[in-house]
């Protein structure tokens, strides 16, 4: 006969419960308190502006990433964008979430006091496993029943010039098409960037999902012709005040069309492909537990 222990734990004393137990609820519950803004993406639309030079400056806003304040937020994002459907728990998803941006608020010493939104900004909560988002529809139902009661920003740009950015960010991660045949041949723009030129498509899902008056727009066009504006705009949608201490810098400097070129031709000799990169970069980020910006081209 085996020996077996029991799976009972054993009865906390009093003091243990309130260290461990009390004040790591009552943050999460805290937290709970304050409105959720998810800014999901898109890719190419000024999110690493935003990201460095925006949103840390919003003195209303408790700004958790990206970049992530610890590991263990940017494990949850590994968690939630890796993670097939059939083994994703949206209960232990949003406890793992809360309890790392507790963790946090609680290490460093963060008043909770005058903050009117806790955000977070990364473009795979909308595009999932993938850089070009083959999962854009699966992921609005994910964070819809991790999330229920987020609020969602979401930028966009002109297609023409959505389609010609990522096209320069497969040639830098190694893509070797010519820029007909990726729009042709590739599962990367067909079954992925196609689909979400849709905007009308895709900003209804979240619309259907979580409510039209939750959905925020901001277009890149407009926040290079009055960033002021667009940036009040989307702090007035989170409940907050803009803080104006920003400036604008182009962060991510694109390609010129002859850079481009040249950068195929060298892709066509010596780098690997961006879909074989993709997998490999993040499957070995997620294997050694590093944030996404750590192990995986293009986020």
């Amino acid at each position: 006969m085996f020996a077996c222990q029991s799976l009972v734990p054993a009865v906390a004393t009093n003091n243990e419960l309130l260290t461990t137990n009390y004040f790591p609820q009552r943050m999460t519950d805290d937290l709970k308190k304050i409105p959720l803004v998810l800014h999901v993406g898109y890719h190419k639309t000024a999110t690493t502006f935003l990201q460095k030079l925006v949103f840390p400056k919003q003195q209303q806003v408790l700004y958790a990433g990206r970049p992530f304040r610890t590991k263990a937020i940017g494990d949850f994002f590994l968690y939630n964008q890796f993670t097939n459907p059939l083994l994703f728990d949206p209960a232990v998803a949003r406890e793992r979430f809360y309890n790392a941006i507790g963790d946090w608020v609680t290490s460093s010493n963060q008043s909770l006091s005058e903050k009117k939104a806790l955000l977070v900004s990364h473009e795979s909560l909308h595009s999932g496993p993938d850089w070009f988002g083959s999962e854009v529809m699966m992921m609005s139902q994910r964070l819809k029943n991790t999330f229920p009661d987020a609020r969602i920003v979401i930028g966009i740009r002109n297609q023409v010039s959505y389609i010609e950015s990522n096209y320069k960010e497969y040639l830098l991660h190694g893509g070797k098409l010519r820029f007909k045949r990726f729009m042709e041949e590739t599962f990367a723009f067909r079954y992925g960037l196609l689909p979400k030129l849709h905007y009308d498509k895709v900003i209804g899902q979240y619309m259907d999902l979580f409510g039209k008056d939750r959905v925020h727009i901001y277009l890149i066009e407009e926040l290079k012709e009055d960033l002021a504006a667009t940036v009040n705009k989307m702090m007035q949608f989170m409940g907050a005040e803009s803080s104006s201490d920003f400036r604008s810098e182009n962060v991510n400097m694109g390609l010129s069309r002859m850079s481009s070129g040249l950068l195929r031709v060298v892709n066509t000799v010596m780098a690997s492909d961006l879909m074989s990169s993709t997998t490999t970069g993040c499957t070995n980020a997620f294997r050694e537990g590093k944030n996404f910006e750590e192990g995986c081209p293009g986020s």
